[in-house]
């Protein structure tokens, strides 16, 4: 069954992420004795605004690039001045959220310690629940940092109906002594993937980040029942940025296809965000 995320933009995302509203539960109002508690929950927020702030930049970056080469013309594609500074900004993107799986790992540990638990036990369960959500995030990173593989942009010119755009898509290439070549990408051994479906996927592998953890937290119902809902603004934002680019695919699976994704913005203010005009 499709999961769905829910973001409310007017409430800077309040009760998107699962685990920002246990961790919350859980950690804030821990005792001098209870710091490890403190450190879990102060470990998380960090964790997602970075990934979040470092997509929205991206988001933000390629959505000027759009702007530019579309009023440039779409009959001729060239290589931008933007190329190197947008490929700088997916791979902080990918190094952000890899480091999320350590930190969500580090988390494990520090809880465990509390319950007296095992603390690596806990955290090779959790990497468990974790490695369906990481596989493409984990692999292009490890690829990227150890077997030289680039990142390389790829740009298709598009009409509909009488409104020009240029559509974003990134392949990954990798050199060696037998080949240089284009790799496939799990889970859909994808060539080139649209650039937003791509960074939509980050915010998807926050958001099941986010239910792995509780599931591994394993909460009691009591427990539940007096979870409030935490903000999330970096997440929103994030998510407001990619709402404003075009929605498309090339080879991928749309991650949409496996996370239903509804953003509200009841205010006009919260509204405008939403609206790029590039379609």
């Amino acid at each position: 069954m499709k999961k769905t995320l829910q973001v409310d933009l007017d409430s800077d995302g309040l009760g998107a992420l699962a685990a920002a509203n246990l961790l919350g539960h859980l950690c804030a109002n821990a005792t001098a004795h209870e710091a490890q508690k403190r450190v879990a929950l102060a470990r998380y927020n960090r964790s997602v605004s970075r990934i979040a702030h470092k997509t929205e930049r991206a988001a933000r970056k390629l959505e000027l690039c759009i702007l530019d080469e579309t009023a440039r013309g779409i009959e001729n594609l060239p290589s931008s001045n933007n190329d190197e500074e947008l490929i700088d900004a997916l791979e902080l993107v990918f190094y952000a959220a890899a480091e999320h799986v350590d930190d969500l790992k580090a988390i494990a540990r520090e809880l465990a310690c509390m319950s007296a638990s095992n603390p690596e036990k806990a955290a090779a369960r959790l990497d468990d629940l974790l490695k369906p959500v990481r596989k493409r995030i984990s692999l292009i990173t490890n690829k990227i940092k150890h077997s030289q593989w680039r990142l390389s942009l790829v740009r298709q010119g598009f009409t509909l109906g009488d409104v020009p755009l240029v559509l974003h898509g990134i392949a990954v290439t990798s050199l060696s002594e037998e080949r240089v070549g284009i790799e496939v990408l799990p889970p859909d051994n994808a060539r080139v993937i649209a650039l937003p479906s791509l960074l939509w996927s980050v915010l998807e592998f926050l958001y099941l980040a986010s239910e792995a953890l509780c599931i591994h937290l394993d909460p009691k119902e009591q427990q539940m029942s007096v979870v409030g809902a935490t903000p999330v603004t970096a997440f929103a934002s994030a998510t407001a940025a990619l709402a404003r680019l075009p929605l498309y695919s090339f080879e991928e699976e749309h991650t949409h296809l496996r996370v239903r994704v509804v953003v509200t913005a009841a205010h006009d203010e919260a509204d405008d965000k939403l609206h790029s005009g590039l379609y």
